[in-house]
């Protein structure tokens, strides 16, 4: 029940990233990109903590896959459960542009649940997370998320 809750979790947080299109132009450097990833990043957050991940699912690319921590694959068409977020705290981004194409490394500090057949699971904790992103039609989408929990300081 434990990899359903982190599975969620990570899925969500993923698909969170979406919450507005862009339309600016990237420039040579891939400034203006990385601004533009930025700002879906942090608009994306702020729709998950008002559980608004509609848009989540109309801003991904229709072979979006996503990894779990124990290393499973799944797809957009999947049913997995939606957390319900309390906090989040991103930290440590990085945005990488190249082209068309941009990659997104951060820290989420989360505090939440995800309701499992067992029941309520908390998925509070430190989570690596990374996005792949593609224009697609000029526009950002993401094409696959990744996310693996923190160890503890000492802990493997």
């Amino acid at each position: 029940m434990k990899r359903i809750a982190v599975l969620a979790l990570a899925l969500t947080v993923s698909l969170s990233a979406f919450a507005q299109k862009s339309t600016g132009k990237g420039s040579k450097a891939g400034g203006d990109a990385e601004q533009q990833i930025k700002a879906l990043e942090d608009q994306g957050n702020q729709a998950m903590l008002k559980g608004d991940s509609a848009w989540g699912k109309a801003h991904s690319t229709a072979n979006y896959t996503f990894v779990d921590p124990q290393g499973g694959a799944a797809t957009a068409e999947g049913n997995i459960p939606e957390p319900k977020f309390t906090g989040l705290d991103v930290s440590e981004q990085n945005i990488r542009v190249f082209g068309n194409a941009a990659v997104v490394v951060e820290k989420a500090s989360v505090k939440g649940t995800v309701t499992t057949p067992s029941g309520d699971q908390s998925i509070d904790g430190d989570y690596r997370v990374t996005h792949v992103w593609v224009k697609e039609g000029g526009q950002w989408k993401m094409a696959s998320g990744q996310v693996t929990k923190i160890a503890a300081p000492g802990g493997m």
